[in-house]
C-alpha cells in the first residue's frame, strides 16, 4: 500500500479528476487490490474495486466448488454472506455490492477463478468540495478492503455446505425430470403465497430419489398441452406466476426450492405499442401483402402477443406459458357462433387453431390458464382444476368437444438475420452507450426501450448484462447476416464455458446472467431495425 499512499499524498488537495492516477494493482498484506473505473467527479458513479483473496484463507479444500454447479452455488452463498454482513454493520452506503435475490444466478460480484476469490465492489472516493482528500481515501480503501476479507474469513461452513447441497439436489432433479419429458415439477409443500401450500393430486404425482438419497414427491406436468382452469381468485394465475419463476433455482426458505420449470420456458403476453421488425407472421395474420415481413411501429395488443409468441419460437423455446389475464381474447380463441358468421373474412388466426400443430411438428408444449375450459379442452393432454389453491386433476372427467374445423393449420418459424453493418459504428462508438433503470427500462443513446413487467428480468444486473451483450453482438462485423438464434446460442455456450466478464471483455461488478430469450426481447424492441430486410 506504500505506492498507493505516495500517489494519494502527491494528489492530495488537487482537483477530483486527479484520482484517475490511482488506477492499478496494489498489495494489502496478503490481498491484491485493483482499482478500476475511477470516478471523475464526487457525484459520478462510484469507483470500482476488485479484491482478490487466496481461497486457502477461507477453507482447506475445494469440496464446495469442485464442479460448475457447486461453484455457482458457493459464489452465491458468499455473496449473500458478504451482503448481509455489510448491511448488519450499516455500511451499505459505503461498500456497494450487488444485492442477491431469492434466485441463484451467475453474477459478477463474486467469482472463483482457480485458487482465488475475486470480489467486486464500489466505493465513493472522499472529497472536500471537488478536491482530493488523499489521507482519508487511503484509510477508507485500506480499512474496507480488510473489512471485506474479515467478513468472509471464518464463514459458516455448515450453512455453506447446506446451500451448495440444495443447489446440487435441484440440478439433479432438473436432470431427472428432463429425462422423463416433464416440463414442470411442483414439489409437495411448495408455497405459492402465504398460507397456501401446494400438494399434488395422486394421478399426477411422481417420486424422485436424489443423489444424496433424499426423496421428493410432487406434481408433474409432462410435455404436451396443459390447461389450468377454475373460477376467479382460486389461484390459477398465482400458480402460473410461480411456474414462471421455476426457470430459476431458488434458495432455502423461498418456498419454491423444488418448483422447477424447463429453463427455456417463455411467458407469452399482450402489450401495447411495441415495435415489430420484419417478422414472418403469415402463420397467424392473413394480410398477404405484409404478413411475411411484418413491420409495425406501434402494434396493437393482438399483434404484439402474436409477435411475442413467434419471437420466442424463433429463438428456440420448447414451452409456452399463457395466462388469459395477460392475453387478448382474440389471440387465444374466437367465439364459436361469431366464427360461423364471419368465416372467410378473419384478419387473424387464434392460437387455439395452431397449438396442436406447433406441438406435433415442433415439440413445443403449452401451459394455458383459462376459465374457458370448453374452448381448449379438446386440445389438452392434461386439465388441472384450481379450487381454493387445491390442485385437482380432471383430465379424465370432462367431455371433450371439438372447438372448430381448423382449415388453416400451416405454421412457419421466422429465422431473421441480424444487420450488424448498419449500426456497427454506432455500437462501437459512444452513440449507443446504454443506461438502465430497474428491470423495465434500458436506453442506447437516445433509443429508449420500455419493457413489459411480464418478462423474466428479475434484477437490474440482468438488464446491464443484456446491454453489454447487445453492444458486443452489434460491434462484431463477422456476425453480420447470422441468425439471432445462432448468435445467442453461441454466446450462451461461451458464457457457460468461459465466464461472463471474459466473454464480454469487461470489468463490472453489477452483471447478472440473463437467458437468450430476454436478450432477444430487448433486441426485438429496439426502435431502429436491427435485422436485414428480406426480399
Amino acid at each position: 500500500m506504500e505506492r498507493l499512499g505516495n500517489l494519494l499524498k502527491s494528489i492530495d488537495g488537487k482537483g477530483y479528476k486527479a484520482y484517475k492516477e490511482i488506477s492499478g494493482k496494489y498489495k494489502i498484506k496478503d490481498l491484491e487490490l485493483e482499482i478500476l473505473n475511477v470516478q471523475g467527479d464526487p457525484f459520478a458513479s462510484p469507483t470500482l474495486f476488485e479484491l482478490t483473496i487466496n481461497l486457502r484463507r477461507l477453507l482447506d479444500n475445494i469440496e464446495l466448488f469442485n464442479n460448475k454447479v457447486r461453484q455457482v452455488a458457493f459464489e452465491d452463498y458468499l455473496l449473500r454472506e458478504l451482503f448481509e454482513k455489510i448491511k448488519l454493520e450499516n455500511l451499505e452506503n459505503e461498500i456497494i455490492i450487488q444485492k442477491p435475490s431469492m434466485e441463484v444466478l451467475r453474477r459478477t460480484a463474486i467469482n472463483i477463478k482457480g485458487e482465488f476469490l475475486h470480489i467486486k465492489y464500489y466505493m465513493n472516493l472522499p472529497a472536500k468540495g471537488r478536491n482530493v482528500l488523499g489521507h482519508s481515501a487511503l484509510k477508507k480503501i485500506n480499512d474496507y478492503a480488510l473489512k471485506i476479507e474479515g467478513f468472509l474469513v471464518g464463514f459458516d461452513m455448515k450453512k455453506a455446505r447446506k446451500h451448495v447441497v440444495l443447489q446440487e439436489n435441484i440440478e439433479d432433479l432438473r436432470e431427472q425430470i428432463t429425462k422423463e419429458k416433464i416440463k414442470v415439477f411442483i414439489g409437495n409443500g411448495s408455497i405459492l403465497k402465504k398460507d397456501y401450500i401446494l400438494n399434488s393430486p395422486k394421478t399426477l404425482e411422481k417420486e424422485f430419489i436424489l443423489k444424496n438419497g433424499e426423496k421428493i414427491k410432487g406434481l408433474c406436468i409432462k410435455e404436451g398441452i396443459t390447461v389450468i382452469t377454475g373460477y376467479d381468485f382460486q389461484g390459477k394465475s398465482t400458480l402460473l406466476q410461480a411456474i414462471s419463476r421455476g426457470i430459476y433455482n431458488h434458495i432455502e426458505g423461498s418456498g419454491l426450492e423444488y418448483l422447477l420449470t424447463n429453463r427455456e420456458a417463455v411467458n407469452i403476453f399482450a402489450e401495447k405499442n411495441r415495435v415489430i421488425h420484419g417478422l414472418d407472421m403469415s402463420s397467424f395474420i392473413k394480410e398477404e401483402n405484409r404478413a411475411r415481413h411484418y413491420d409495425e411501429s406501434c402494434a396493437s395488443s393482438l399483434i404484439s402477443q402474436t409477435a411475442n409468441l413467434l419471437e420466442a419460437i424463433e429463438v428456440g423455446t420448447p414451452l409456452l406459458l399463457i395466462d388469459e389475464d395477460t392475453s387478448v381474447v382474440n389471440f387465444l380463441y374466437r367465439d364459436k357462433n361469431l366464427k360461423n358468421y364471419l368465416e372467410g373474412i378473419e384478419y387473424s388466426v387464434p392460437f387455439i387453431e395452431k397449438m396442436k400443430k406447433i406441438y406435433a411438428n415442433y415439440n413445443i408444449s403449452s401451459i394455458i390458464v383459462t376459465s374457458s375450459i370448453e374452448s381448449f379442452v379438446n386440445c389438452a393432454n392434461t386439465v388441472i382444476l384450481m379450487k381454493n389453491y387445491e390442485l385437482i386433476d380432471i383430465s379424465n372427467n370432462i367431455v371433450k368437444k371439438e372447438y372448430s374445423n381448423t382449415k388453416d393449420n400451416d405454421f412457419s418459424i421466422t429465422r431473421r438475420k441480424v444487420n450488424v453493418e448498419k449500426t456497427l459504428e454506432d455500437f462501437q462508438g459512444k452513440k449507443y452507450k446504454f443506461k438502465t433503470c430497474g428491470t423495465n427500462f434500458i436506453s442506447f443513446g437516445k433509443e429508449e426501450i420500455q419493457i413489459n413487467s411480464n418478462n423474466y428480468i428479475i434484477d437490474n444486473g440482468q438488464l446491464n448484462f443484456i446491454g453489454e451483450v447487445i453492444k458486443k453482438i452489434f460491434s462484431r462485423e463477422e456476425l453480420h447476416e447470422k441468425t439471432l438464434r445462432e448468435i445467442l446460442e453461441t454466446y450462451e455456450r461461451r458464457f457457460e464455458n468461459e465466464g461472463i466478464e471474459e466473454v464480454l471483455d469487461t470489468k463490472n461488478g453489477m452483471l447478472t446472467f440473463a437467458r437468450k430469450y430476454e436478450i432477444a426481447l430487448v433486441i426485438n424492441r429496439f426502435p431502429k431495425k436491427l435485422y436485414i430486410d428480406e426480399v
